[in-house]
Protein backbone atom coordinates (compact mmCIF):
# COMPACT_ATOMS: atom_id res chain seq x y z
CA UNK A 1 0.00 0.00 0.00
CA UNK A 2 1.15 3.34 -1.00
CA UNK A 3 1.16 6.23 1.97
CA UNK A 4 -2.01 7.38 0.92
CA UNK A 5 -3.50 4.12 1.03
CA UNK A 6 -2.43 3.56 4.64
CA UNK A 7 -3.03 7.26 5.63
CA UNK A 8 -7.09 6.76 4.08
CA UNK A 9 -7.44 3.50 4.90
CA UNK A 10 -6.56 4.46 8.81
CA UNK A 11 -8.87 7.24 8.25
CA UNK A 12 -11.86 5.44 7.09
CA UNK A 13 -10.91 3.30 10.17
CA UNK A 14 -11.42 6.30 12.54
CA UNK A 15 -15.06 6.77 11.05
CA UNK A 16 -15.89 3.22 11.36
CA UNK A 17 -15.05 3.38 14.57
CA UNK A 18 -16.93 6.38 15.73
CA UNK A 19 -19.43 4.89 13.90
CA UNK A 20 -19.34 1.81 16.35
CA UNK A 21 -19.40 4.01 19.05
CA UNK A 22 -22.33 6.48 18.28
CA UNK A 23 -24.57 3.26 17.58
CA UNK A 24 -23.32 1.29 20.96
CA UNK A 25 -24.41 4.75 23.01
CA UNK A 26 -27.58 4.86 21.22
CA UNK A 27 -28.33 0.95 22.89
CA UNK A 28 -27.07 2.60 26.09
CA UNK A 29 -29.53 5.60 25.68
CA UNK A 30 -32.93 3.49 24.69
CA UNK A 31 -32.05 1.28 28.22
CA UNK A 32 -32.93 4.78 30.33
CA UNK A 33 -34.14 7.45 27.78
CA UNK A 34 -38.27 8.17 28.68
CA UNK A 35 -38.30 5.68 31.18
CA UNK A 36 -39.12 4.61 35.03
CA UNK A 37 -34.89 3.92 36.48
CA UNK A 38 -34.93 2.47 40.13
CA UNK A 39 -31.59 1.99 41.67
CA UNK A 40 -30.93 -0.48 44.16
CA UNK A 41 -28.61 1.96 45.88
CA UNK A 42 -27.40 -0.65 48.76
CA UNK A 43 -25.94 -3.33 46.04
CA UNK A 44 -24.48 -0.60 43.97
CA UNK A 45 -22.71 1.48 46.79
CA UNK A 46 -21.65 -1.48 48.97
CA UNK A 47 -20.10 -3.07 45.71
CA UNK A 48 -18.48 -0.11 44.44
CA UNK A 49 -18.42 2.67 47.08
CA UNK A 50 -20.54 5.76 47.07
CA UNK A 51 -18.36 8.30 44.44
CA UNK A 52 -18.54 4.88 41.66
CA UNK A 53 -22.03 4.94 42.57
CA UNK A 54 -22.60 8.38 42.27
CA UNK A 55 -20.63 8.66 38.35
CA UNK A 56 -23.33 5.77 37.28
CA UNK A 57 -26.31 8.11 38.65
CA UNK A 58 -24.79 10.41 36.60
CA UNK A 59 -24.14 8.45 33.20
CA UNK A 60 -28.24 7.55 33.65
CA UNK A 61 -29.01 10.86 34.06
CA UNK A 62 -27.37 11.62 30.63
CA UNK A 63 -29.95 9.61 28.61
CA UNK A 64 -32.48 11.59 30.02
CA UNK A 65 -34.72 9.17 32.18
CA UNK A 66 -38.44 9.92 33.38
CA UNK A 67 -37.57 9.50 36.88
CA UNK A 68 -35.34 7.99 38.94
CA UNK A 69 -35.72 6.24 42.42
CA UNK A 70 -32.71 5.42 44.69
CA UNK A 71 -34.04 3.22 47.48
CA UNK A 72 -31.42 1.50 49.99
CA UNK A 73 -32.07 -0.30 53.34
CA UNK A 74 -32.09 1.53 56.49
CA UNK A 75 -29.46 -1.23 57.65
CA UNK A 76 -27.35 -0.73 54.44
CA UNK A 77 -25.82 2.65 55.90
CA UNK A 78 -23.81 0.89 59.03
CA UNK A 79 -22.82 -1.56 56.91
CA UNK A 80 -21.45 0.68 54.40
CA UNK A 81 -19.43 2.80 57.27
CA UNK A 82 -18.17 -0.26 58.47
CA UNK A 83 -16.90 -1.20 54.42
CA UNK A 84 -15.59 2.49 54.00
CA UNK A 85 -15.31 4.74 56.40
CA UNK A 86 -16.98 7.72 58.08
CA UNK A 87 -16.17 9.70 54.77
CA UNK A 88 -18.64 7.86 52.64
CA UNK A 89 -20.93 6.98 55.63
CA UNK A 90 -21.05 11.01 55.84
CA UNK A 91 -21.57 11.48 52.16
CA UNK A 92 -24.63 8.67 52.19
CA UNK A 93 -26.50 10.24 55.38
CA UNK A 94 -26.47 14.10 53.29
CA UNK A 95 -28.04 11.98 50.50
CA UNK A 96 -30.19 10.64 52.80
CA UNK A 97 -30.98 13.83 54.15
CA UNK A 98 -31.51 15.33 50.81
CA UNK A 99 -34.36 12.83 49.97
CA UNK A 100 -32.34 12.35 46.82
CA UNK A 101 -31.62 8.16 48.62
CA UNK A 102 -34.85 7.21 50.28
CA UNK A 103 -34.38 4.39 53.06
CA UNK A 104 -36.83 1.85 52.98
CA UNK A 105 -38.78 1.34 56.49
CA UNK A 106 -36.77 -0.43 59.04
CA UNK A 107 -36.38 -4.49 59.84
CA UNK A 108 -37.68 -4.48 55.94
CA UNK A 109 -35.72 -5.54 52.82
CA UNK A 110 -35.69 -2.92 50.10
CA UNK A 111 -35.68 -5.19 47.30
CA UNK A 112 -39.73 -6.21 47.98
CA UNK A 113 -40.01 -2.51 47.34
CA UNK A 114 -37.91 -2.43 44.71
CA UNK A 115 -39.53 -5.88 43.41
CA UNK A 116 -43.05 -4.14 43.47
CA UNK A 117 -42.20 -1.05 42.05
CA UNK A 118 -40.95 -2.02 39.16
CA UNK A 119 -43.74 -4.84 38.28
CA UNK A 120 -46.23 -2.04 38.81
CA UNK A 121 -44.53 0.78 36.57
CA UNK A 122 -44.68 -0.19 33.04
CA UNK A 123 -42.08 -0.12 31.41
CA UNK A 124 -39.74 0.07 34.49
CA UNK A 125 -35.93 -1.22 34.76
CA UNK A 126 -34.03 -1.65 37.88
CA UNK A 127 -30.10 -1.09 38.10
CA UNK A 128 -28.86 -3.52 40.11
CA UNK A 129 -26.34 -6.82 40.37
CA UNK A 130 -28.72 -8.61 43.14
CA UNK A 131 -29.96 -12.17 41.23
CA UNK A 132 -33.22 -12.38 44.11
CA UNK A 133 -32.04 -15.68 44.34
CA UNK A 134 -34.44 -15.72 48.11
CA UNK A 135 -37.54 -14.36 45.79
CA UNK A 136 -40.34 -16.40 44.20
CA UNK A 137 -39.44 -16.37 40.19
CA UNK A 138 -43.12 -15.96 39.77
CA UNK A 139 -42.35 -11.93 40.74
CA UNK A 140 -38.81 -11.77 39.97
CA UNK A 141 -39.38 -12.64 36.30
CA UNK A 142 -41.04 -9.54 35.84
CA UNK A 143 -38.97 -7.59 37.33
CA UNK A 144 -36.55 -6.15 33.80
CA UNK A 145 -33.70 -5.49 35.60
CA UNK A 146 -30.11 -3.98 33.89
CA UNK A 147 -26.83 -5.17 35.08
CA UNK A 148 -23.88 -3.42 35.32
CA UNK A 149 -20.33 -3.61 35.40
CA UNK A 150 -17.30 -0.96 36.06
CA UNK A 151 -14.00 -0.83 33.80
CA UNK A 152 -11.63 2.41 34.60
CA UNK A 153 -14.17 5.30 35.73
CA UNK A 154 -17.23 4.05 33.10
CA UNK A 155 -20.32 1.84 33.29
CA UNK A 156 -21.49 -0.42 30.79
CA UNK A 157 -24.73 -2.58 31.13
CA UNK A 158 -25.88 -6.20 30.04
CA UNK A 159 -26.65 -4.73 26.18
CA UNK A 160 -28.03 -7.09 23.63
CA UNK A 161 -25.07 -6.84 20.95
CA UNK A 162 -26.28 -10.25 19.67
CA UNK A 163 -28.67 -8.46 17.53
CA UNK A 164 -28.31 -7.44 13.74
CA UNK A 165 -27.69 -3.92 13.31
CA UNK A 166 -30.38 -2.26 10.87
CA UNK A 167 -28.99 1.09 11.25
CA UNK A 168 -27.87 2.46 7.57
CA UNK A 169 -24.01 1.72 7.26
CA UNK A 170 -21.55 4.41 5.54
CA UNK A 171 -19.82 3.86 2.62
CA UNK A 172 -16.17 5.29 2.13
CA UNK A 173 -15.53 7.07 -0.58
CA UNK A 174 -11.71 7.03 -1.95
CA UNK A 175 -11.94 9.22 -4.60
CA UNK A 176 -14.87 10.78 -7.37
CA UNK A 177 -13.58 8.00 -9.82
CA UNK A 178 -14.25 5.20 -7.56
CA UNK A 179 -17.31 6.33 -6.01
CA UNK A 180 -20.37 3.67 -6.25
CA UNK A 181 -24.09 4.53 -6.63
CA UNK A 182 -25.84 4.07 -3.45
CA UNK A 183 -29.41 4.54 -2.27
CA UNK A 184 -31.63 5.45 0.37
CA UNK A 185 -30.64 7.13 3.66
CA UNK A 186 -26.70 6.74 2.40
CA UNK A 187 -27.28 9.06 -0.47
CA UNK A 188 -28.74 12.36 2.13
CA UNK A 189 -25.29 11.61 4.42
CA UNK A 190 -22.25 13.41 3.86
CA UNK A 191 -19.51 11.90 6.12
CA UNK A 192 -17.38 15.58 5.64
CA UNK A 193 -20.67 17.42 7.25
CA UNK A 194 -21.81 14.80 10.11
CA UNK A 195 -17.98 13.31 11.16
CA UNK A 196 -19.52 10.01 11.33
CA UNK A 197 -22.53 10.76 13.76
CA UNK A 198 -26.04 10.12 12.83
CA UNK A 199 -28.32 10.76 15.55
CA UNK A 200 -31.68 8.59 15.62
CA UNK A 201 -33.75 8.73 18.59
CA UNK A 202 -36.61 6.49 19.70
CA UNK A 203 -40.10 7.62 19.96
CA UNK A 204 -40.73 10.43 22.50
CA UNK A 205 -38.09 12.93 20.98
CA UNK A 206 -34.91 14.12 21.74
CA UNK A 207 -33.17 13.20 25.08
Amino acid sequence: MTFHEVEQFEKEFAEYIQNVRNELMELEKKLFFSRFVLFDSANIILDDGIDAYLRLLQQVIEHAPSQIIEKIDASARYVLRKKFGKEAFYVLNKLIEDKKIMCTPSKSECDTYLIQACIMNPGAVLITNDGFNDYNTFWTKAVQVVKYTKIGSRFYFNLDLKRTITRPKTRPVRNVSSYQEVSGLELLWDPNDTKGKIEIYPEGGEG
